[in-house]
């Protein structure tokens, strides 16, 4: 068995994602053109064609175009100018990350800077790129002379795509070149940070398989740098559809790695995972996560979270909350000591929550706790206080406490932090990290800013043996939506494998096709129906059975939990061909059909697609026939009439169909014994043979006479058992001598 080990950091990039999604949008109030294809992969342009969205790089073509959309690599700004001015509708898809880098050279462009553009010149984005960086713009790679420089300020930027051992080379170089002319230099990583993971895991698991597919396409750039990571460590291969899969032995190999690059459709990553457990014997696992996370630093939010700086840390503007030594009270507020130069006041308004404010209950001396609001009175000789946002969040922590102590609580309003997502509940922090926000890798950690989180509290970590216990801010609650989602996928889980039996009839949706069979979609988990259990007839298309998109009834015919496999089959809730030909064609109706085959007891005549039926030999003719062959050819045209059903065998007779012979046997027969009765006494000399022949007469008679008997009213042609005989064959072998008496 080999193991094969899939990269978490597979199928779409956000940018790429997002142009498609864009693309959609428009393609629904219409016919779409994009600036170039979407995305490098060939099934994928076909797919977004039937859509109605299609790729165009002649800028020219675009002129007067109704609808357009930006691919994610951006465009030149004069094209872009161009197609605003000359089409109808221009929606800009290019990726958030390239236009950052836009804005980048552009700013460092106006102030002075010499542009330099890590990447591959002749790619898209590199293009675009240079039209916002100034004219003095260079693409440059580890190759480049730095030495040769002048310009006494330079800003670096890098392709997204760009690889990132050599941008670090390419760094290096130039900062070992800065010379005396150069005063300032800025360097930008602008690697897209999926780029950067997926460039990681490459890595990673390249070192630790012996052999690596990368899914992708050769025009990617995406794909050609995993490719060449990859081969640095293991043999690899590029395959950009499923079929490529079956030029490949596997057997050389124990251990397998699947990296898919940012242009990969999920369908093709699937379909390559059941490729390989179906027709390898694979065991699938997903890749360690540290494999796929970027490397942390010590300023990381993780590092962070280890440390006691979160909860150390202060600050004196407005919001800090400070203990109060109550100096004295009235009826305009209450003025309390907060140990600075100033002292503090609180107005009665922002004194108690429910507005009833007495002085009497605030006695000197008393400490109490405030925060500091902004000072919007004319004296600002004291520091504003409320001591009623602190009586707010305590109920408010309240809350939150019993929310925290519960299985599951609810946060809105997140904010993205290195690591994760930021949020408030009460006073407290909510952490949580970007691998318990889902089941699975976040690619983009902005897709869950502002939205409801559904989450449970964890309990801290217990230290290493050994390792020491370190301080942890009280208020820093480190959550899980996660946890939460894996309970509830292992309960539906738990109830859909409850259901699947063998021999449960299910419904299932059509998702895809592939050369083996269809992909269905029961209750949303994928199942496959292989492609020998869709018709009683021999296909090669799924399509030819099924449509996409359309539901069936299935029966289940195996269910595989421990690999999370089941079977369905479709033809066996259809009648077989025979059983619909019975239907169709009852016994006594007449078929015209084209012989496909012979053998010498009988001939196979085609009645329906994937039905013949046998016409026996002794039904081809009145007459008798030794052998099929004699009579029938392949390819002959027939008509013949079904005479039989019986356990899906069709007997036919073309006999039947053909009129009878006329009487003349039965004539000849009765002819001939008329002759024999009336033939004349032979001399005494030929007694003895007389007496033989007549012996031989009467006992051929009588055969004829049973034969007559034992047939039916209609006249059939006489055959004796033994052939035609005449009296020569009777006689012919006598040795006849007469005596001399005779002679006289």
């Amino acid at each position: 068995m080999i193991k094969v080990t899939v990269g978490r950091n597979g199928g779409f990039c956000y940018g790429v994602k997002r142009a498609i999604e864009l693309a959609k949008k428009e393609a629904a109030k219409g016919k779409v053109y994009t600036t170039g294809p979407l995305i490098h992969n060939g099934l994928v342009i076909k797919s977004l064609e039937s859509e109605g969205i299609f790729s165009e790089e002649d800028m020219s073509f675009l002129k007067g175009a109704e609808r357009v959309v930006i691919r994610a690599h951006g465009i030149p700004l004069a094209e872009e100018k161009m197609l605003r001015e000359s089409c109808g509708e221009v929606v800009d898809g290019t990726c958030p990350f390239v236009k950052k880098i836009h804005g980048t050279v552009a700013k460092y462009s106006a102030a002075g800077y010499k542009i330099l553009i890590a990447g591959d010149a002749s790619h898209p984005e590199v293009k675009g790129i240079l039209s916002y960086a100034g004219s003095d713009a260079e693409v440059v790679d580890e190759n480049f002379d730095f030495s040769a420089l002048t310009h006494d300020k330079v800003c670096m930027v890098a392709q997204t795509t760009f690889s990132a051992e050599k941008y670090l080379k390419i760094k290096q170089k130039l900062q070992k070149n800065i010379n005396n002319n150069i005063k300032s230099v800025e360097i930008f990583n602008t690697i897209c940070y999926t780029t950067l993971a997926r460039q990681r895991e490459a890595d990673f698991l390249a070192r630790k398989n012996d052999f690596v597919i990368v899914l992708g396409s050769s025009q990617s750039s995406n794909s050609v740098k995993l490719l060449e990571i990859a081969r640095k460590h293991a043999p690899s291969v590029l395959i950009g559809t499923s079929a490529e899969l079956g030029s490949v032995d596997y057997n050389k190999f124990t251990s397998m790695a699947v990296l898919a690059a940012a242009s990969t459709p999920q369908e093709l990553i699937e379909e390559v995972l059941i490729y390989m457990s179906e027709t390898q014997d694979a065991k699938v696992v997903m890749a360690e996560e540290q494999a796929a996370a970027p490397a942390v630093d010590e300023n990381s939010m993780e590092a962070l979270l280890a440390s006691d700086k979160a909860a150390k840390f202060v600050s004196y503007k407005a919001g800090k909350k400070v203990k109060a030594k109550i100096i004295s009270a009235n009826d305009n507020g209450i003025y309390v000591n907060i140990g600075g130069k100033s002292d503090g006041f609180i107005d009665k308004s922002e004194a108690t929550l429910d507005g009833n404010y007495n002085p009497a209950d605030f006695k000197e001396g008393d400490e109490i706790e405030a925060i500091i609001i902004p000072n919007s009175s004319s004296d600002k000789s004291c520091v504003a206080l409320s001591k009623k946002e602190v009586d707010k969040k305590k109920l408010e922590d309240q809350e939150a406490e019993k929310a925290l102590s519960s299985s599951e609580f609810t946060l809105e309003n997140t904010q993205v932090v290195k690591g994760g997502l930021l949020g408030k509940l009460g006073t407290y922090t909510i952490f949580v990290p970007a691998s318990q926000i889902r089941i699975g890798f976040v690619k983009n950690l902005e897709d869950y800013t502002g939205k409801k989180l559904r989450l449970r509290a964890l309990p801290p970590k217990e230290p290493k043996e050994g390792e020491e216990e370190k301080k942890r801010n009280p208020k820093l609650i480190i959550a899980s939506q996660r946890v939460i989602l894996e309970e509830e996928k292992a309960a539906k889980e738990e109830a859909f494998w409850s259901q699947m039996q063998v021999g449960n009839i299910v419904q299932g949706k059509v998702k895809r096709f592939s050369t083996f069979g269809a992909f269905v979609s029961v209750k949303g988990f994928d199942c496959l129906a292989h492609i020998s259990d869709l018709s009683w007839n021999k296909i090669t298309d799924p399509s030819k059975v099924l449509t996409i998109n359309e539901t069936y009834d299935f029966v289940i015919l195996k269910v595989d939990r421990e690999n999370g496999k089941i079977s369905l089959g479709y033809k066996q809730l259809q009648k077989k061909p025979y059983e619909l030909a019975a239907e169709k064609y009852p016994v006594g109706s007449i078929i015209k059909g084209k012989v496909e085959r012979i053998f010498s007891f009988g001939a196979f005549i085609s009645i329906d697609e994937g039905v013949d039926g046998l016409v026996h030999v002794s039904q081809i003719s009145h007459k008798w026939t030794k052998d099929a062959n004699e009579v029938l050819k392949v390819g002959d045209e027939v008509e013949a009439k079904i005479i039989g059903f019986e356990d899906n065998r069709i007997t036919l007779s073309i006999k039947e169909l053909l009129p009878e012979p006329e009487e003349e046997a039965a004539e000849a027969a009765d002819s001939a014994e008329a002759e024999v009765s009336e033939k004349p006494k032979r001399a005494p000399r030929a007694k003895k043979i007389m007496d033989y022949s007549e012996a031989q007469a009467k006992s051929e008679e009588n055969k004829q006479r049973k034969a007559k008997k034992e047939a039916s009213n209609e006249p059939k042609e006489y055959i004796s058992g033994t052939g035609f005989a005449t009296l020569g064959d009777i006689f012919g072998s006598l040795d006849l001598k007469f005596d001399d008496e005779d002679k006289k």
